[in-house]
């Protein structure tokens, strides 16, 4: 009893061990059912797609995810519990033909599309799924729903623009060559309809007192009479008319459903009738001012959102710029009317002129641009002998006392901006002297540059020679009273008192006479200078010798100080002296002069001395170096005595004889300016530039020679002669177009291709404009932003066609490009490439790859439905095979039994043949399902390395897997992955006879995973790998290839790792084997 009670025992705490191992593994399963359905009943609840769950057999909802309430509107008390027909969703047409019998038969609906009301009055269109699954051995419908309405509604808005565009374009095409407002109106309104797709289109015009509104133009594919519509502005009238709105406002106005707003239009009711739904107005404005406004009319509710209306708001303002042009041609037309009349009356006036008007240019030859026909009368030279100095310049009948006061004088007013007058004799044609009178003033540019002088010249010699005549009287007589512009005076004493002093005292120290008479102190200031000249005058009273002259500095009655230089000699009375008697004269200006250019001396020496241009002065007899400045000293490496003691000709390379000459030029004025080459006291040469000109040192002339190095400006100029040389040569010999077109689109030079394509002949081009020349249609159109965009810096390229001369179409390629100077634009460069053969040739080819493409796809369609035409009874054969061998099974013998393994066999080959073609069709017509997930890619690997393991083993090859990666997983495809995989082990195995296949999981050089499957097989030749991936393709083709298969394996590799981002590459050498290498990329994922 002890013994089985022992045995007992440990039985007992088995099965007890063994209940509480049940119920903690029934716990583990309870826990992870429970937390399965929490995930589902989450993503199912919270995702943003729309989503019923429904009982599959009774078809009532059993459950509803919050999305779908929130975009039906239904609350979940509505909708659980009930069936599909009864929540209304569907109509019962979509519910009888598309909806129950797909759920009662398959179970399932794949991308039906189906209009839905949503929100009790929105109306959508949606894309309806369903699939059938079992949950605890129940049968369930997942329903999901997918809104089209945003994507319908961008084809739609697109397709407005679209019209909208296409009219824009239209419009601009109008404006440019219409110049009749009626016309553009009118025709603006038929484009709009046509176009742009409105129901009705009319402008509106705002009558002069502001008061009315009336019908101008109308266009539309409805039939309103507008004729006697008139609308009146009142002080209501902003509240209740959109077009009166959009004039007094000048803004656009918007209605977008006219079922809502009823009080926009007086004719509303007809609109409504026709179909209107929405409407806009947009003001025209003339120079700011609204005159018109045009209207719209759509059928489409809410037709006018922002693009529209950006589009039409920009349409409208082209066609006021349009106005605005066609007024400013007509106030032209006016203007040039009444400047016609204005140079009538002009004509007649300058007709009666005493004298000549006359314009010319601000140089010294008074060079002529216009003169009337009376300067002949006055001069005896016709305009024409003066005009641009034709046969001799105006200046040079000035007579020659006048020429250098004048242009002296001319220059002073000028430079003030004032009238310029003056009186001054000519010498006419017969050699008469005459007197004329002139005035003028200058001409000047936005820079206040002198860029002419106009003015009126008379003859004035009688006037002249009488008022001549008069002065010389008048001067006779003043000299007499007054004397000379000096002063007289005398004194009778020896206390220098002045007993007589001459009226023109007053004009040159202010004092009158009688403040001079009866004194001695002459008004002196403390300059030393008076004290010389008082002891001067007391020697000659002594009757001693003095000095002539003598100076004293005085205050004038201005207080100004003034120098007075005098010369006084005694005066006599029977051989005495009782005084002296002298006369004076005001030397202030000229003593001034003295000290300044004695400062100026100083300053000159200086200035030569230090400035950093290199200086000589040369004798022009010697051409010896007389002196010479520091920077002469540096550039030509001499001392400064040194040079001193050279010539000219020591350091020039022109030949002596010709030097001289240029000297003499130089002496003579001819010439101040050439260039040559000097050489430094090292041996080396020098570019140089020669300014000379004549200076008079101590009473002789020298020449002051200024040298600059130009050896580097020679250089670049050599550079840019090559660089210009260059440049001609590619333009000329260029096969492309080429003309250079400035500012105002006028050709400036071009090639001889350019000419030789639009046909030119003798420079007929240059100077026109462009778009006149060369085909004007076309390149009107490109104008209105080809040239902006090019003056503003950009390059473009553009194809288009273009007319020739000969009325011929080219298809071109334009190249426009800005011309840089600074950062100026001074010209484009236009470019232009006939490709019109390459056009062709391109649509040929276009035209033939669409027709390939076309019969491709048709190929791969007929493929896909054949291949399912064929599975179908395929899979009867083989299913009604195995029921024919299993009943026959007994009495079939074994040969015979071996039939039914060859229809087998050849059955599955061709399912799978079947197969291949199928997935390869879906995948090109883009209908093979694609669903990512985490994969253990190396388990996959694993696996199909056992399945192909036998295989290998029966051919006696060499079978390995080598993993240096551990476990790895990616998101992708399964199916994809594993078929691609598979079919590349496979093929290994099955192209090598003998040797080994080897499959490698690594790590690229980027830490990137890469699968390796190499085999010793027979590799792929040269030729058929550039076509390994294409479909259909075998390296031997024939009834008599060694292999089987139909050329699909590989291309459908490429296309299984290509839907899920993966690459693939290869390495073949026909008979030594091949290596595959999968690129797995980003597709990696954590573990």
């Amino acid at each position: 009893m002890r013994e089985a009670i022992l045995i007992i025992y440990p039985v007992v705490g088995f099965i007890i061990g063994k209940i509480f191992w049940l119920q903690a593994q029934f716990k583990e399963s309870a826990n992870l059912i429970r937390a399965s359905e929490e995930k589902f009943s989450t993503i199912f609840h919270k995702t943003t797609i729309p989503f019923i769950l429904i009982d599959a057999s009774s078809k009532i909802i059993t459950d509803v995810n919050e999305t779908f309430l929130g975009f039906f509107g239904f609350s979940r008390n509505e909708i659980l519990g009930k069936s599909l027909e009864e929540i209304n969703l569907f109509t019962r047409k979509d519910l009888d033909n598309f909806i129950i019998p797909r759920l009662n038969t398959t179970g399932s609906i794949k991308n039906i599309e189906l209009s839905v009301v949503v929100n009790a009055d929105k109306q959508v269109d949606l894309i309806v799924n369903a699939e059938k699954f079992e949950i605890d051995g129940k049968g369930y419908i997942l329903m999901s729903f997918y809104d089209l309405s945003v994507q319908k509604e961008s084809i739609r808005e697109i397709l407005r623009l679209t019209s909208l565009y296409s009219l824009l374009s239209e419009v601009n095409e109008l404006i440019v060559v219409t110049k009749n407002e009626e016309e553009l109106l009118e025709k603006i309104c038929e484009i709009a309809v046509r176009e742009g797709n409105f129901k009705f289109v009319w402008i509106a015009e705002l009558e002069q007192n502001k008061r009315t509104i009336k019908r101008y133009y109308y266009a539309g594919k409805i039939d309103i009479d507008l004729n006697n519509l008139i609308l009146k502005i009142n002080k209501n009238s902003t509240q209740d008319s959109l077009i009166i709105k959009s004039i007094l406002n000048g803004k656009y106005q918007i209605v977008n459903d006219l079922e809502i707003i009823t009080n926009v239009e007086a004719m509303l009711p007809e609109l409504v009738q026709f179909g209107i739904k929405s409407v806009a107005s947009f003001p025209l404005k003339v120079f700011n001012n609204v005159s018109y406004t045009i209207i719209y009319y759509s059928s489409i509710k809410n037709f006018f959102d922002s693009a529209e209306i950006a589009l039409l708001d920009e349409i409208s303002k082209d066609i006021s710029y349009a106005l605005e042009a066609i007024e400013n041609d007509a106030k032209r037309r006016k203007a040039e009317a009444d400047l016609q009349e204005n140079l009538r009356f002009l004509q007649t006036l300058i007709n009666n002129l005493p004298g000549f008007i006359y314009r010319c240019l601000n140089d010294r030859d008074g060079t002529m641009e216009y003169l009337t026909h009376q300067v002949e009368e006055i001069t005896g030279y016709k305009p024409e002998d003066f005009i641009h100095n034709r046969t001799l310049a105006f200046n040079d009948i000035i007579h020659p006392d006048f020429r250098e006061l004048l242009w002296e004088k001319w220059q002073r007013i000028l430079a003030e901006k004032s009238v310029f007058e003056h009186e001054y004799q000519i010498i006419t044609k017969s050699g008469e002297v005459k007197w004329v009178w002139e005035r003028g003033r200058g001409i000047y540019n936005e820079k206040g540059e002198v860029i002419a002088l106009e003015g009126f010249i008379t003859d004035v010699t009688e006037r002249v020679n009488f008022r001549q005549k008069l002065i010389e009287s008048n001067e006779k007589l003043r000299l007499l009273v007054e004397g000379t512009p000096y002063f007289f005076f005398y004194t009778h004493d020896h206390e220098g008192r002045i007993t007589y002093i001459s009226p023109s005292v007053e004009n040159i120290t202010g004092h009158k006479v009688e403040e001079w008479v009866g004194t001695n102190h002459w008004f002196l200031t403390d300059n030393p200078i008076n004290e010389k000249t008082r002891i001067n005058t007391r020697k000659l009273l002594k009757g001693e010798k003095g000095e002539f002259p003598v100076y004293l500095e005085i205050f004038h009655k201005n207080g100004s100080k003034i120098i007075l230089e005098i010369f006084e000699i005694p005066n006599y009375k029977e051989d005495k002296i009782i005084g002296l008697h002298g006369i004076a004269r005001d030397v202030t200006i000229e003593k001034k002069f003295q000290d300044q250019l004695i400062k100026s001396e100083e300053r000159f020496r200086k200035l030569f001395e230090e400035h950093s241009a290199v200086k000589l002065i040369i004798d022009p007899e010697t051409g010896k170096i007389i002196d010479a400045n520091k920077s002469a000293v540096k550039f030509y490496g001499y001392s400064i005595n040194e040079l001193k003691s050279l010539s000219i000709f020591d350091i020039s390379t022109r030949d002596k004889k010709e030097l001289m000459e240029g000297i003499n030029k130089v002496v003579r004025g001819e010439e101040n300016y050439f260039e040559t080459k000097h050489k430094l006291k090292d041996g080396s040469l020098k570019d140089v530039a020669i300014f000379s000109s004549n200076v008079e040192i101590d009473g002789r002339n020298y020449l002051l020679v200024i040298v600059h190095d130009i050896t580097e400006a020679k250089r670049f100029e050599r550079e840019l002669l090559f660089e210009k040389t260059k440049f001609q040569q590619l333009f000329e010999n260029s096969p492309i177009a080429i003309a250079l077109v400035d500012k105002h689109e006028k050709i400036q030079i071009d090639n001889q291709q350019f000419k030789k394509f639009f046909n030119f002949h003798n420079n007929e081009e240059i100077g026109q404009s462009i778009s006149e020349v060369c085909c004007s249609y076309e390149m009107d159109a490109l104008n209105k932003n080809f040239f902006i965009r090019l003056f503003r810096g950009e390059k473009i390229i553009k194809e288009t066609y273009l007319k020739k001369k000969d009325g011929s179409l080219a298809y071109v390629q334009i190249m426009g490009v800005p011309i840089f100077l600074d950062v100026e634009i001074i010209g484009v460069f236009v470019l232009i490439v006939d490709i019109t053969k390459i056009k062709e040739a391109e649509e040929s080819m276009k035209a033939a790859k669409e027709m390939a493409e076309m019969a491709s796809k048709m190929k791969d369609t007929f493929i896909a439905n054949i291949s399912h035409e064929i599975r179908t009874p395929l899979n009867a054969i083989l299913g009604y095979s195995d029921l024919v061998r299993e009943a026959a099974e007994q009495l079939l013998k074994e040969s015979e039994r071996n039939y039914f393994n060859v229809i087998k066999s050849a059955g599955n080959r061709l399912m799978r043949t079947i197969e291949m073609i199928m997935n390869y069709s879906r995948i090109v017509i883009g209908d093979f399902p694609v669903k990512k997930q985490k994969i253990n890619l190396t388990q996959l690997i694993q696996s199909l390395y056992e399945e192909f393991k036998y295989t290998a083993t029966l051919k006696n090859l060499e079978f390995e897997f080598k993993n240096e990666c551990g476990e790895v997983f990616i998101n992708a495809d399964n199916y994809c992955v594993t078929q691609a995989i598979a079919n590349i082990i496979d093929n290994a195995v099955k192209y090598t006879k003998r040797g080994s296949v080897k499959i490698h999981l690594k790590r690229d050089k980027q830490k990137k995973l890469l699968l390796e499957v190499s085999d010793t097989g027979i590799g792929i030749s040269k030729k058929y790998q550039e076509r390994l991936f294409e479909p259909y393709t075998q390296q031997e083709l024939g009834w008599n290839r060694p292999y089987e298969g139909v050329g699909l394996g590989l291309a459908l590799v490429k296309r299984y790792l290509n839907l899920n981002n993966i690459d693939i590459s290869f390495y073949s050498k026909e008979g030594f084997g091949s290596s595959f290498y999968i690129h797995f990329g980003e597709t990696e994922v954590d573990g």
